[in-house]
């Protein structure tokens, strides 16, 4: 991954474009998964900036979008999965 990958494609580009400014301008480099289709549940990796430790925190962001301005939005299963996994940071 790098700081200078393109901007979203697809959904994570319809979608998320405004996650996408927001984590370049606080140093972290993200890259589209969106396209994979291979389960992941989520759409965008974002990997901070190096600190001290060497240890670099992640974000798994899932990218989701309404046509109404109110209203649910919903999960799959393998969504659902992904958020429970990776909850906390792990």
């Amino acid at each position: 991954m790098s700081g200078d990958a393109p901007g979203p494609s697809g959904r994570a580009r319809r979608n998320g474009l405004s996650q996408w400014p927001y984590e370049r301008a606080n140093g972290r480099e993200r890259a589209d998964i969106s396209q994979r289709r291979d389960g992941t549940g989520f759409d965008i990796r974002s990997l901070g900036p190096i600190p001290a430790t060497g240890e670099r925190e992640v974000r798994r962001i899932e990218v989701k979008g309404r046509s109404a301005p109110t209203g649910d939005v919903g999960l799959y299963r393998t969504e659902w999965f992904a958020a429970q996994r990776f909850r906390g940071g792990s």
